[in-house]
């Protein structure tokens, strides 16, 4: 399922989030791929959020995958509780960004992000 110099570059809160996907790709790929084609190339945080670079998915795979992200956005990269996206300055544009809970954010020092008209 991984190509040779595949890279995973996450912390460990999202262990289960990425075992689970995995686990879920191979029960699709017993199906609908027998020559087993499909790819993981990189599997990483982006903009605080889960990001699956593969090769030759197919439409479950591509679901299996958007669900993971999905999952993503709501926990902690950190530890796993539940989370939200956070900015590591406030100016947003030149920020980091993380998904992060509450204790975690506040040990790394990440900003919440606002709604422009002041509503969360």
């Amino acid at each position: 399922m991984f190509t040779q110099d595949a890279v995973i570059d996450c912390e460990p809160g999202w262990e289960n989030i990425i075992e689970d996907m995995c686990f879920s790709i191979e029960y699709f790929l017993d199906d609908d791929r027998p020559n087993n084609l499909f790819k993981i190339n990189i599997i990483e945080s982006k903009f605080g959020v889960l990001s699956v670079d593969c090769d030759n998915n197919t439409p479950a795979i591509k679901k299996v995958i958007d669900f993971a992200q999905k999952l993503s956005y709501y926990s902690c990269e950190t530890c796993g509780d539940k989370g939200k996206i956070y900015c590591s300055t406030k100016w947003l544009y030149w920020s980091k960004y993380k998904t992060l809970c509450k204790d975690h954010a506040i040990k790394y020092y990440y900003y919440e992000i606002r709604n422009p008209k002041g509503k969360k």
